[in-house]
């Protein structure tokens, strides 16, 4: 075989090598998913190949490099476990790359429905999202504004806001029915049981919420992938002229809440 033959033999396979493994310190980002056939020993998403930061612990919100990510910790914490809620249910069909993408998803559809303000806090494996205190008929329908958000005057702001201090200002509400709304964002990997339920009021102020208004960039940057899984918990509370506020359980399911509010989050809710 001629010298000039075989050099140009010998540099096409050497291309061909190199379109096929990545050089060492070119480690781009990783496709959101592993396929069954990709390697990922640590579990959290992200195929070793591309896995910068390789034996995360299982479950933990890692970014596109497979790093986890610890601004997490430094939210604010979601009383865990929560306490039970009046219902609650696992949505499926719920799409998105990141934490960003699906809690954004999930706003807009609140946004589209009436809900304005949102708090955010660190929950084992991922993100709580909360929806402001609003005041609904039995059968779930939000009262008309500015009546749906009790007294406008005593509207609470969510840096300030807690279920110590929404339920002070329920003490000179009118009586009736609030509700307010939880979306877990959590690993699967790490299964979470419902607590026991407040059993009067002041089991319900130990439940104390002191979210964040927005969620920090680099959580927003956490990968969904198929593990994460999104549960509503609705929290209904009942205000009886001279009593205190407390927990109570229309029988409405998360669907029926949903369909009352004109929700239209994808996935199942039944």
């Amino acid at each position: 075989m001629p010298l000039r033959v075989l050099i140009i033999f010998i540099v096409s396979l050497l291309l061909a090598a190199c379109q096929s493994y990545p050089m060492l310190g070119s480690v781009g980002a990783a496709p959101v998913g592993v396929e069954p056939h990709i390697n990922d020993e640590d579990g959290d998403s992200v195929p070793d190949v591309y896995d910068q930061c390789p034996g995360t612990k299982v479950g933990a919100p890692v970014n596109k490099f497979g790093c986890e990510i610890e601004d997490i910790s430094s939210m604010p914490s979601f009383h865990w476990p929560p306490p039970q809620p009046s219902a609650y249910y696992r949505l499926s069909g719920i799409t998105g790359a990141t934490f960003g993408e699906v809690s954004n998803m999930l706003q807009d559809k609140l946004l589209d429905a009436g809900y304005s303000q949102f708090s955010f806090y660190s929950v084992p494996t991922g993100i709580a999202m909360v929806t402001e205190f609003e005041r609904i008929r039995k059968n779930g329908v939000p009262y008309p504004v500015p009546h749906r958000w009790s007294d406008p005057d005593k509207r609470l702001k969510l840096e300030e806001w807690s279920l110590q201090a929404y339920l002070n200002a329920l003490l000179t509400s009118n009586p009736g029915y609030y509700r307010s709304m939880v979306f877990l964002i959590t690993h699967e990997a790490h299964a979470f049981k419902l607590g026991d339920p407040p059993k009067d009021e002041n089991a319900v102020r130990s439940f104390k919420l002191d979210g964040a208004v927005n969620l920090p960039v680099l959580i927003q940057d956490a990968l969904f992938t198929k593990n994460h899984k999104v549960t509503v918990l609705v929290y209904e509370m009942k205000k009886v002229e001279g009593h205190e506020a407390m927990l109570t359980k229309l029988g409405l399911t998360v669907k029926d809440h949903f369909k009352a509010s004109k929700i239209d989050i994808g996935g199942n809710h039944d």
